[in-house]
């Protein structure tokens, strides 16, 4: 399962309160529920499922309305979506100020949920790490990193830490320094088939699923 955004793990969905759902949303949150109810009846998703945000074009006036210029409809109602290949699954109204409609935050510290002196020992051993090599601690949660052209950090419950999958890379143009560190393995080659962690590669692949989605949306708008 590919997930990306902030509300993709550690939450679960309830029934939100009437009176904490904007009258934007109480108005079509029925109609809402029936599409994605019949959605439900003539598709079952795979694993491969993306959580990210998605915009509803709407140009009137709305206290509710969002504005990302990034996407494909910069300028509607924001929503939640767990969405395959561009389908969407299911989806959840965003609040201002509160996120997604529908669901219960865990608790968490301040930060965010991780620990500051975490994220200080991330950028102190990940410098040690030579690119492409795979670090693993056994754990229940499956925890792993990859070093690439940044240390990438991986939560799994799906994959095994060994788990790997050749793929043709690029010799890195930026003159960055992770990059430079990077051009150590390509040598005098401008590409080579260079082993990458399954989980991660399947990430990569399925993570944009949801702006898949955005951009066919926007092709009929």
């Amino acid at each position: 399962m590919a997930l990306s955004g902030s509300y993709g793990r550690g939450h679960r969905r309830a029934q939100p309160q009437e009176g904490l759902m904007p009258s934007v949303y109480r108005q079509v949150d029925r109609w809402s529920k029936h599409i994605q109810g019949t959605g439900d009846s003539m598709y079952v998703p795979g694993s491969d499922l993306t959580v990210d945000e998605a915009m509803v074009r709407f140009t009137g006036r709305s206290l509710e309305t969002t504005t990302i210029p990034q996407k494909p409809t910069p300028t509607g109602y924001k929503v939640w979506v767990l969405r395959q290949s561009g389908y969407f699954v299911r989806w959840l109204w965003h609040v201002h100020g509160r996120g997604p409609c529908g669901l219960v935050p865990p608790p968490v510290l301040e930060t965010g949920g991780v620990d500051e002196l975490l994220v200080a020992e991330k950028d102190r051993e990940g410098k040690g790490i030579p690119w492409g090599q795979m670090h693993c601690i056994p754990t229940k949660d499956g925890k792993f990193s990859w070093k690439d052209n940044a240390l990438v950090l991986f939560l799994t419950t799906v994959f095994r830490e060994g788990n790997q999958v050749i793929r043709s890379r690029r010799w890195p143009a930026s003159s960055s320094a992770a990059n430079r560190a990077a051009r150590e393995v390509f040598g005098s080659e401008l590409g080579k088939d260079l082993r990458v962690p399954l989980g991660i590669d399947e990430y990569s692949h399925h993570t944009n699923g949801v702006d898949t989605g955005d951009q066919l949306r926007s092709y009929n708008q």
